[in-house]
């Protein structure tokens, strides 16, 4: 709501605060870790990945979120082969294949480190 609203950090502060509520292996947290990533924190979502990690099922997505975190840091050469490699993972992997959004944004985030 705050950020359709124009407020981004407000709304940036809000996914912060439900993050920080999150359990430690919380398949919400790569949703909350997307939405930060939007809004431009880089460093939440870095946590945010680690979370994912932790879930099994989710792991695959991990290089999703640090390779959107590599781009927004500006470090390209860093970002490419994970977001390459997240691509592949949503498109082969059962667990994360009903994941559409995130395969559209891993490749809209690759065209954005070529471009």
């Amino acid at each position: 709501v705050e950020n359709r609203g124009g407020n981004k950090e407000a709304a940036r502060a809000q996914l912060v605060a439900v993050f920080d509520r999150l359990p430690a292996a919380d398949p919400l947290a790569l949703e909350v870790g997307d939405r930060l990533l939007d809004l431009g924190d880089a460093g939440t979502a870095e946590k945010a990945a680690a979370r994912v990690e932790a879930v099994d099922e989710l792991q695959p997505l991990a290089s999703y979120l640090r390779g959107r975190v590599k781009l927004v840091q500006g470090d390209w050469p860093a970002a490419l082969p994970l977001l390459r490699q997240a691509v592949v993972a949503i498109d082969t992997s059962r667990a994360v294949r009903r994941k559409p959004p995130l395969l559209f944004k891993a490749y809209m985030a690759l065209g954005a480190g070529y471009g």
